[in-house]
C-alpha cells in the first residue's frame, strides 16, 4: 500500500474560511479622492461632447451606406442641471407583413429546436429562449398593432445615449469602490482595471450604437426590442465581470504569495 506523500511547511495557516484581508482605509480614501472622483467629475463635464462625437461618427458611417437618407443630431436632457446628451435623429423603417411572418416562423422553429433534447437545460439555450420569446412577442405585436407602436428609430437613439451615459457613470462608481477596498497597495493594478473597463465601455458603446442604427435602418424597427436584450446592458455587465475577474485573479495571485499572505487577518 502506497504511503502518503509528506509535505513539510514552515508555517501552517488557518483555514481560509476564517480569514479576511487587512485593508487600509486611508489608502482607499486617497485612491477614491485622487483618482476615481476626478475622473467622475471629468466624465460629468465631458459626456455631452462624447455623445456628440459618437453621433457624428454614426452619421458619417451611415451616410456612406445611405447618402440620400436624412440624418441630424438633437440634444436631450439627461438630468436637470447636467449637460444634455446628443443623439442621431433619422427615419423609421416599419416591417412588412412578409418580414413579420418570416420572423414568426423562424422564431417558432428556433423555440422548438432549443426546447428539444439535452440542450434545453444549458444556460446558453435558456438565454436564447428568452431572446427568441421576446422577439416572437414583438413580431405578434407588429402583426396586429404595428401602427400603435410608440417608439421610432430616433427614440431608440435617444434612449441608447441616455442609457450609455448612465452605464459609464455607474460602472465608474462601481469599479472605483470595489477596487478601492480590495486589500491595500497595488494601485497600478487597480487603476489599470478601471481604465480598462471604461475604455472598453467607450469603444464597445460606439460600435454597438452604429451597429444598432444600421440594423434598424437596413431592416426595420421590428428588431428594436431584441437590440436591447441581445446587445443591451447584458453585454455591458458581461465585459465588466470579465475584466474584473482578471483584476481579482491578479490580486489573488499576489495575496497567495508568501509576502502577500502577511496581509491576511484571521478571526
Amino acid at each position: 500500500m502506497e504511503s502518503r506523500k509528506e509535505v513539510n511547511k514552515q508555517q501552517i495557516y488557518y483555514a481560509r474560511t476564517y480569514r479576511h484581508l487587512k485593508g487600509n482605509l486611508k489608502q482607499s480614501l486617497l485612491y477614491l479622492f485622487l483618482f476615481i472622483i476626478p475622473i467622475l467629475v471629468l466624465l460629468l463635464f465631458l459626456y455631452g461632447d462624447v455623445t456628440i462625437i459618437m453621433s457624428k461618427m454614426a452619421i458619417s458611417f451611415l451616410k456612406e451606406i445611405w447618402p440620400n437618407k436624412s440624418f441630424s443630431i438633437a440634444q436631450f436632457e439627461l438630468v436637470r442641471g447636467l449637460t444634455d446628451v446628443s443623439a442621431v435623429q433619422t427615419i423609421t423603417v416599419m416591417p412588412s407583413l412578409k418580414e413579420i411572418y418570416i420572423n414568426i416562423i423562424v422564431n417558432i422553429v428556433l423555440l422548438l429546436f432549443l426546447f428539444s433534447g439535452k440542450r434545453k437545460t444549458k444556460p446558453i439555450s435558456i438565454y436564447l429562449v428568452i431572446l427568441v420569446f421576446f422577439h416572437l412577442v414583438s413580431c405578434i405585436y407588429f402583426l396586429f398593432a404595428a401602427k400603435y407602436f410608440p417608439y421610432s428609430t430616433s427614440d431608440f437613439s435617444e434612449l441608447y445615449m441616455k442609457q450609455q451615459v448612465g452605464i459609464w457613470i455607474f460602472f465608474l462608481v462601481l469599479t472605483g469602490i470595489i477596487t478601492a477596498f480590495m486589500g491595500s497597495g497595488y494601485f497600478i493594478t487597480r487603476m489599470a482595471t478601471v481604465i480598462g473597463i471604461m475604455t472598453y465601455s467607450l469603444i464597445f458603446g460606439v460600435i454597438r450604437y452604429i451597429v444598432s442604427l444600421y440594423i434598424l435602418l437596413e431592416f426595420s424597427i421590428l428588431y428594436m426590442i431584441i437590440m436591447f436584450f441581445f446587445l443591451g446592458p447584458f453585454f455591458d455587465f458581461l465585459y465588466l465581470v470579465a475584466i474584473y475577474s482578471f483584476f481579482m485573479n491578479r490580486m489573488i495571485n499576489v495575496y497567495e504569495l508568501k509576502r502577500g499572505k502577511e496581509r491576511w487577518i484571521w478571526s
